[in-house]
């Protein structure tokens, strides 16, 4: 094993020693960088638990001793900062790294053991995750071990402690593989890639912009009373407050506090891993390399035992059968709904930060946080629309012309369309119903209006921005962001902005008849206009765009043949 550790080795400095010099050149500006942010990180640690530990002048002694209090608490959100980071890592890397690495047919072509093979590639997987160690958990508790005035001895267990963080989640992320390999072929590993860092990337934006901004101008008994709210860093059972406590005590010298915490946080981390090791470990050649084609020879056999209705005997509709193929492409595409929570993230997040200072969110109450949760919620809904709906026809690529030389028109293929992606896009703005409702509009009332909303505008936006999307399609794209051309993005806007003025028309007439006071005129046209718009909204788009497709598919028809082919 340790001969095969050194080729591994070896072919790893091989491969950098290779490497062109803009290439080596931007692999030592990167480590640069990485060391920048590490002592970053150890001076910003440094200060903040200094700052905790002293206080500040003209400090109440009792928010003093609170403060003083709350450097476990601190050190427990780093370490499930580390937690949560390495797991996302394992998961991603140990796919990559087990299911679809390229010097996998290399290694078992040679004289090696199944097990030898496994090993050094969960070798990599916990490689990559130390990355997140000498980047954030290790210049923190260092820093730590700074402000306090630690001894020397605890430098080596803050070491100790930062490479513990590794296991656990290494453990948990190839197990979860493992359920992942049944699902996800060979040739969406890069999209599962992509799929996690968007969401990673959400995250970090989600957290960097509402915490600072949440936290700003907020006093220090303020800034205690939401630590005291943060339980789940302070959970007596997670192994974050394990790992808090034992650096904490070793710290403050205590050997004896030090090696019970460290021991109960080594004994559930190395467990876990040793369980975890052994169990992906039977599964990796037969099971991991095998089972998804096992998968999907047993799926083919249940598909060719369904026994063939006759033709025109209760056959499915051509737009029902578009449509639940469209379900299933956005489904198992991960790109697709990674990028659209993503979208939904910064736009939510974006909605929300001008509302928070000082520990407290101002939003609006009465009718006009209804109506700024209505305004939300269709910013949100035509933001999920865009990035569903506009790829839609593109979202075929080669697979175009087959389709167009089925029976199917092009009023069918636009309807499957968006019969697919309307529910995608309201289902999501039933779920934010509850949330828009009791945050800005504050009643029940306002839950029920907004679902109601949901329900009524969602189908009119997946329509409006599939049909954009059909008339100016990119069915070379392999990007989801590029399966429609500039022209399309820029009518799906205009299109949205003037479904929005119907809309807030009608709006407007039923909140003016409800304060005029007994005149029913303008809430019943209010209401007519509101039905009327998304009706049109709805079911007029599809059928121009349908049109459209069979007019190009003529002129396009009729061009190839030519003058004088018969």
């Amino acid at each position: 094993m340790s001969r095969l550790l050194a080729w591994k080795v070896r072919l790893f400095w091989r491969s950098l020693a290779r490497r062109p010099r803009v290439a080596v050149a931007v692999s030592l500006i990167l480590a640069l960088l990485g060391l920048a942010w590490s002592g970053a990180v150890f001076v910003g640690a440094r200060s903040v638990f200094a700052w905790m530990a002293r206080g500040t002048p003209g400090m109440p002694s009792e928010v003093a001793a609170v403060f003083a209090g709350m450097e476990s608490l601190l050190l427990s959100g780093v370490y499930l900062l580390g937690l949560v980071l390495c797991f996302f890592t394992a998961f991603g890397t140990a796919f990559v790294t087990m299911y679809s690495s390229s010097d996998l047919p290399l290694l078992f072509c040679a004289p090696l053991t199944v097990r030898q093979v496994f090993t050094i590639k969960f070798a990599e997987v916990l490689a990559a995750e130390s990355l997140w160690v000498f980047l954030l958990v290790l210049p923190a508790t260092l820093g730590y071990g700074a402000a306090v005035g630690a001894g020397w001895e605890y430098y080596p267990a803050a070491l100790l402690l930062a490479l513990m963080t590794v296991f656990l989640p290494a453990a948990a992320g190839t197990c979860l593989n493992l359920l992942a390999i049944r699902l996800i072929p060979l040739h969406r590993v890069k999209e599962l890639v992509a799929a996690l860092g968007s969401l990673l990337g959400a995250a970090f934006y989600a957290l960097s912009q509402l915490g600072p901004r949440y936290a700003k101008g907020m006093s220090p008994q303020d800034l205690a009373d939401m630590a005291d709210r943060f339980h789940l860093a302070g959970a007596g059972y997670s192994p974050a407050w394990w790992l808090a406590e034992a650096a904490r005590t070793a710290a403050r010298g205590l050997a004896d506090a030090f090696l019970g915490w460290f021991g109960l946080a080594a004994t559930c981390s190395l467990v876990f891993f040793a369980l975890s090791f052994l169990l992906v470990q039977e599964a990796f050649y037969g099971g991991w390399a095998c089972s998804g084609e096992v998968h999907r020879r047993q799926r083919r056999r249940r598909v060719t035992r369904r026994p063939v209705k006759a033709r025109g005997a209760g056959a499915r509709s051509p737009v029902l059968a578009l449509a639940a193929k469209e379900v299933r492409s956005i489904a198992r595409d991960m790109r697709e709904w990674a990028q659209a929570l993503y979208l939904v993230v910064v736009m939510g997040v974006a909605m929300v930060i001008p509302t928070m200072k000082d520990g407290s969110t101002g939003f609006l109450g009465g009718a006009g946080g209804l109506y700024a949760a209505l305004g939300t919620a269709y910013l949100l809904l035509a933001g999920l629309a865009a990035c569903l709906g506009l790829g839609a026809v593109g979202r075929e690529g080669r697979t175009w012309p087959l389709l167009r030389s089925t029976p199917a028109s092009g009023e069918e293929i636009v309807w499957g369309k968006v019969l697919g992606v309307a529910p995608l896009v309201t289902v999501p703005g039933l779920v934010l119903a509850p949330v828009l409702g009791l945050v800005l509009g504050g009643s029940t009332r306002a839950v029920l209006l907004i679902a109601a909303f949901a329900l009524l505008v969602g189908p009119g936006l997946a329509s409006l921005n599939v049909a954009a999307g059909a008339l100016y399609p990119n069915f070379a794209a392999r990007d989801p962001r590029q399966r429609t051309g500039g022209w399309g993005f820029l009518l799906s806007l205009l299109l949205e902005a003037g479904y929005a003025a119907v809309l807030a028309a009608g709006v407007w007439m039923v909140a003016a008849g409800s304060w005029a006071g007994g005149r029913a005129v303008l809430p019943t046209a209010g209401l007519a206009l509101l039905l009327v718009g998304s009706a049109s909204a709805a079911a007029v788009p599809p059928a121009l765009a349908g049109r459209f497709l069979n007019a190009r598919e003529a002129i396009d028809v009729s061009s190839a043949r030519g003058p004088g082919t018969g």
